[in-house]
């Protein structure tokens, strides 16, 4: 497939047997007046401003042109008092999904993490939002999916975070097609840090803390963050406002008929146990221990190292390592089927030999079923920095990550209680009016059901960038910068059902690499050399990037 980007506006041709695209993005920038945005103090120690490269552009010291990038600094990350990057990210209005809060990450197969989402794009936003820790990608979480999950990085290392609302495909790929978060890290701290917070609601409660010590010791730094996150769940019982029933408020009643007391059917009239009149209906509110919010254990580290090893040679490292056990509640199974008189429990309404029969078995495996889940994932990113005098610079990094991602949810055997509607044995059937009264070993193979999914995600990649000046204009200098990266990622999943100790399912496996060369140029026509009345500056700027896909 081929893809070209000109101005931001992404044109698609398809290609078979490999996927190739070419993003190009030109923008002229231009500042009217006296005055000039400030950028923000470098720690103490740390590269200068000129050293730092901005998110959207891939040349040092300068901003992108034509791109409006969105920034939370360090101080509003502080005042927000976010437990997490999602509870961060929930600040940003630009990126659409998480509202006022952020969304619930249920734990599941197809919703494990919250997916950040720029602009909330609809079904494919999830995936052209580019989501990058200090301009390089993490490995992806889940099961039946592959998105960054930004919950891994602890609060207390953000030093910023820039949202691009842009396309940004013509510096980081075709991933970036709906913008970019970039979640820059602090590369320097001396002492120790503490917080911690505790909060409570009615039926909810919260706690995180965090710990982070290093040292400075001029040529370089190193620390090392700790944090934990844990909050209570909430269920439909917790909040007047979940509720299947909407007549009081002019809506319908969507309640269930699958119930803890059995509806039976003949001839389309509906009998409701234990009553059996004609005409009524017994119906529960399966929202009452549906999850909302999903109960959360969160540890996370993250750690970071910088050398300076000669005057033109700095060493850079970091690495994380993160941890979420996630548990989430559903209503509890219920079955539907036809019951005869060769049931020895069959119990007949009129004379009739069969009826249908829906019930549910809260009054023996409890009201809810739960879904346990685990996702883990670690990342090492080591880097170097030469300058090779002129104001160049060669940037080189690596980049591995590995995720692993476990879900469970516990379910009843269909099958199994098909066939104890159906049998004819006293020790084998199985009672729908009074669930109770069925055998216990019964009961235990409809309770012995799970749905079983598992995941490893593996991230590989590397990546040169060479930038500096090419000549010096009255506006400025030109500056150049090329590169090159290799990314590697792949997936090997099984998902399956069955009882615990026989789950019957099937393995996937899937992987892509991809080849890169991109460069970018800016040309200022104006700079603070030669300004004249009505142009304080002017900035011609273009990228080009060609990627290569093995896999489309």
């Amino acid at each position: 497939m081929k893809a070209m980007t000109v101005a931001g506006r992404d044109v698609v041709a398809r290609r078979s047997a490999w996927r190739r695209s070419i993003s190009v993005l030109a923008c002229a920038g231009a500042l009217l007046g006296a005055g000039a945005a400030q950028a923000q103090e470098p720690d103490s120690g740390a590269p200068t401003d000129a050293d730092i490269v901005v998110t959207g552009t891939l040349l040092r010291g300068v901003a992108p042109v034509g791109t409006n990038v969105v920034g939370v600094s360090e101080a509003d990350v502080l005042a927000s008092g976010a437990a997490s990057a999602n509870d961060l990210l929930a600040s940003i209005p630009q990126i659409g999904n998480f509202g006022s809060v952020p969304s619930a990450a249920l734990g599941n197969y197809a919703n494990p993490i919250v997916r950040p989402n720029i602009r909330n794009l609809g079904n494919s936003g999830g995936s052209t939002t580019l989501v990058l820790v200090n301009g390089h990608r993490l490995v992806g979480a889940g099961i039946l999916q592959t998105s960054v999950d930004p919950s891994v990085i602890p609060p207390d290392v953000i030093k910023r975070v820039d949202v691009i609302p842009d396309g940004g495909s013509s510096i980081y790929g075709s991933d970036a097609i709906g913008g970019v978060i970039n979640f820059i890290t602090r590369d320097r701290y001396d002492g120790v840090g503490v917080n911690a917070r505790y909060g409570f609601a009615d039926n909810y409660q919260t706690l995180d803390a965090s710990i982070i010590a290093g040292k400075d010791w001029g040529s370089g730094s190193l620390f090392v963050s700790y944090a934990y996150a844990w909050h209570d769940d909430l269920i439909g019982l917790d909040r007047d406002y979940s509720s299947a029933d909407q007549t009081a408020r002019g809506g319908g009643d969507f309640r269930s008929t699958t119930c803890p007391q059995a509806n039976i059917l003949i001839g389309g009239i509906p009998f409701a146990t234990p009553g059996l009149v004609p005409g009524t209906i017994n119906r529960c509110d399966q929202t009452d221990y549906a999850t909302i919010y999903p109960r959360e254990e969160r540890h996370s580290v993250y750690a970071g190292l910088t050398q300076d090893l000669s005057d033109s040679i700095r060493f850079n490292l970091s690495a994380y390592w993160s941890q979420r056990d996630t548990e989430h509640r559903s209503p509890q199974s219920g079955h539907s089927g036809t019951i005869t008189a060769l049931n020895p429990f069959f119990r007949s309404v009129g004379g009739e030999l069969f009826h249908d029969v829906a019930f549910s078995f809260d009054d023996v495996f409890g009201p809810y079923n739960v879904t346990p889940a685990r996702f883990s994932s670690y990342g090492v990113t080591p880097s170097f920095e030469f300058e090779l005098g002129g104001g160049w610079q060669l940037r080189a990094l690596a980049n591995f990550g590995r995720s692993e991602n476990e879900s469970t949810e516990n379910t009843i055997n269909s099958a199994a209680a098909k066939a104890a509607l159906e049998s004819m044995n006293p020790a084998a059937a199985l009672n729908p009016y009074n669930l109770s009264a069925t055998s216990p070993a019964v009961l235990a193979a409809i309770d012995d059901f799970v749905n079983y999914g598992e995941a490893t995600q593996e991230l590989a990649e590397g990546r040169f960038v060479l930038d500096g000046p090419v000549t010096r204009l009255p506006g400025g200098d030109v500056r150049l910068a090329v590169g090159a990266e290799y990314h590697y990622e792949n997936i090997r999943s099984f998902t399956g059902s069955g009882p615990k100790d026989a789950i019957v399912g099937a393995n996937a496996y899937d992987a892509r690499n991809v080849k890169s060369l991109f460069g970018e140029l800016l040309v200022p026509v104006f700079g603070a050399d030669n300004r004249i009345p009505g142009f304080y500056s002017l900035e011609i700027s273009g990228s080009i990037r060609y990627d290569d896909y093995s896999d489309v």
